[in-house]
């Protein structure tokens, strides 16, 4: 127990929110191991984005205890929290773009410059350096905005959507960069995803969600999941599992 408790990056424990007096999150529980990646996969309107906003600090709980690395804190500026539109400022380039964490942080343009450029060439990206975002595909801003995101340095990633702006083959082609990505810069992640192969393709685990009524319905391990070259081999493990989701998606809708 307690080499588990060393080994938590994020731990969410009897999580309650309401807005305008709807309740909106019910007694949310989940650990997630440090370098895990795991996705969060539930209905419209369940409430996933806004567990992700409280995580990052964005909103409190009603009730409730998050913690990280076990100490209890405020998780504002621990988190990085990317979202389904890059949010790119139209006046940067692909660089200034880039090191506007850092600048806000109190680094200075040049260092802030110096150790993105580097990340620019290892992460692919260096020809698109000094592009504007209206020279950038839908797949390139997003990338932009990841490497935004990872020059901020948090343990923790909170991706919200971050694919589902972008065609299907630009989100499968992103899918395999990110988790190339993460073998040379790993960092505990929590996808917020509808796709549930793209869930099943990138987690260790997946969390399923039901509505407000429900919270979390089951944990799922993608363990026995064979994968060759970043594809999915469709196996009777496969779906024996993507039916499972489906089944406990259904049952999470309640009576809506």
């Amino acid at each position: 127990m307690k080499n588990d408790l060393m080994n938590t990056s994020l731990s969410i424990k009897n999580v309650y929110y309401s807005y305008d007096d709807q309740l909106v999150l019910r007694n949310i529980n989940l650990d997630i191991q440090k370098g895990e990646f795991v996705s969060l996969i539930g209905p419209s309107g369940s409430g996933k984005s806004t567990l992700l906003n409280i995580i990052s600090g964005l909103e409190l709980p009603e009730s409730g205890k998050i913690t990280i690395d076990g100490q209890e804190v405020s998780t504002l500026g621990k988190t990085s929290h990317m979202h389904q539109q890059d949010t790119l400022l139209p006046w940067r380039n692909a660089l200034d773009n880039a090191i506007l964490g850092l600048e806000i942080n109190g680094f200075s343009k040049d260092k802030s410059k110096k150790i993105a450029i580097k990340l620019f060439r290892e992460f692919g990206l260096f020809e698109s350096l000094y592009k504007m975002p209206w020279q950038m595909s839908g797949g390139m801003k997003q990338r932009i905005a990841f490497l935004r995101n990872m020059l901020l340095s948090n343990e923790i990633l909170l991706l919200d959507e971050p694919f589902g702006s972008v065609d299907a083959i630009t989100r499968t082609s992103l899918r395999k960069w990110l988790k190339n990505i993460l073998v040379d810069y790993p960092r505990t992640v929590l996808l917020v995803t509808h796709d549930i192969d793209e869930a099943i393709l990138l987690s260790s685990k997946i969390f399923v969600m039901g509505d407000k009524d429900f919270g979390i319905i089951k944990e799922i391990s993608t363990s026995n999941i064979i994968e060759k070259n970043g594809d999915i081999i469709f196996n009777e493990s496969y779906l024996l599992i993507r039916r499972q989701i489906l089944e406990l998606l259904k049952l999470g809708k309640g009576s809506n």
